[in-house]
């Protein structure tokens, strides 16, 4: 009778060990990838756009390229308080191409720019 009550405990405790690890699992699922896209997909419905968002490090790697880019190319020669182009391109770019409000991501979250 002893061996099997250790069975069933040892059997007991890895289910809840299996359990608590896929539902971890559901919640980092969810957390990273399926409630970026519904709000996304939410802020479009409203007619808001922006960049699409990327599995974990979201806009990061695109905003790194474009600010190397900016920081490479000299100032201006005349003095000007139009900045933003060198400071945040990905700012300048975006509102270019998808208008004054705009969202991107940067991970563990979903931004959006008025």
């Amino acid at each position: 009778m002893g061996s099997t009550s250790k069975v069933f405990f040892s059997s007991s405790v890895l289910v809840l060990l299996l359990l608590s690890l896929c539902l971890a699992l559901a919640r980092v699922v969810y957390k990273l990838w399926l409630n970026p896209i519904r709000i996304q997909r939410m802020m479009a419905a409203q007619g808001i756009k922006g960049p699409s968002y990327r599995f974990l490090h979201g806009n990061t790697k695109e905003i790194l390229t474009m600010r190397k880019e900016a920081m490479e190319r000299p100032m201006a020669s005349h003095l000007s308080h139009d900045i933003l182009p060198r400071l945040q391109p990905n700012i300048h770019t975006w509102v270019d191409t998808y208008g004054i409000n705009l969202s991107s991501s940067e991970p563990p979250s979903l931004d959006c720019s008025l």
